[in-house]
């Protein structure tokens, strides 16, 4: 799985990393990461040789992508253009455009 962390503010503190959240779905190691360029959606990939799409924050009625299909193990995943929106992403991954993958789910 993965997991993301708060980092430390200014302030010292003496616990400053602080678990924000864990993220399931892969069954294998992870591999790879992207951040959307505004944070708030993370796309992971791994060696089962598939990918899950979360957002950072939990999003009302949104429920994860998992891009299957792919034949060996995953060693680098990007959103393809970082401008675009939580929305704009969801037409991207439910349309036939051409992902390399599959789409499981939502």
């Amino acid at each position: 799985g993965v997991q993301v962390w708060n980092t430390p503010g200014i302030r010292r503190e003496f616990a400053p990393m602080v678990l924000h959240r864990k993220y399931t779905g892969l069954v294998g190691d992870v591999t790879t990461l992207d951040w959307s360029s505004d944070s708030t959606v993370l796309l992971a990939g791994g060696k089962d040789c598939q990918a899950r799409v979360w957002t950072v924050d939990t999003v009302k009625d949104y429920e994860p992508w998992t891009l299957i299909g792919h034949k060996k193990p995953l060693v680098g995943v990007h959103f393809e253009d970082r401008e675009k929106t939580l929305a704009e992403r969801h037409q991207f991954f439910t349309n036939d455009g051409n992902t390399g993958s599959t789409l499981a789910g939502k």
